[in-house]
């Protein structure tokens, strides 16, 4: 959030990366243990390394207009698993970011295509967006919603 405060005039987050160095593996202003640590180093390492929870992918956004919707507030421990299902449910939702099924047809976030090893300990990507939407036709063609990198500005 401070870039984009600091760089009104872009209209992408990937307008933020430089030559040699894209935006994801620049160090972030806070540490851990110490340690600058990159936007990757917390999603890919910390997160995803660490965590069997293909939730977290409704959860970490880059800001992007099909990215999931970033929330409004922190999560906290207490209600972390319901609070990230919320999260997925809302994305998985929203058709013109998570899910979009059409007769035979089903159209996912390219997240699912790009992270797809994440959701095979749940059974792979098609059982698992079938836990939150049961509109998804026996042995649909499955197809991937283009991904818009501008910023999201709402």
């Amino acid at each position: 959030v401070a870039f984009v405060v600091r760089n009104p005039n872009i209209s992408s987050i990937l307008d933020l990366s430089k030559k040699d160095l894209q935006i994801w593996d620049t160090p972030t202003v806070v540490k851990l243990g110490g340690v600058e640590i990159s936007l990757n180093q917390i999603e890919h390492d910390r997160l995803r390394g660490e965590w069997d929870e293909p939730s977290i992918h409704a959860c970490i956004v880059c800001a992007s207009k099909s990215c999931p919707d970033l929330r409004d507030r922190a999560y906290f421990p207490k209600d972390l698993e319901s609070t990230m299902k919320t999260q997925l449910n809302n994305w998985l939702q929203n058709e013109l970011k998570g899910c979009f099924v059409d007769d035979s047809r089903v159209f996912l976030s390219r997240i699912f295509l790009w992270f797809e090893a994440d959701f095979q300990s749940h059974g792979g990507v098609l059982p698992f967006v079938r836990n939150f939407r049961s509109d998804i036709p026996e042995n649909p063609a499955i197809r991937y919603l283009n991904y818009d990198w501008s910023l999201n500005s709402s």
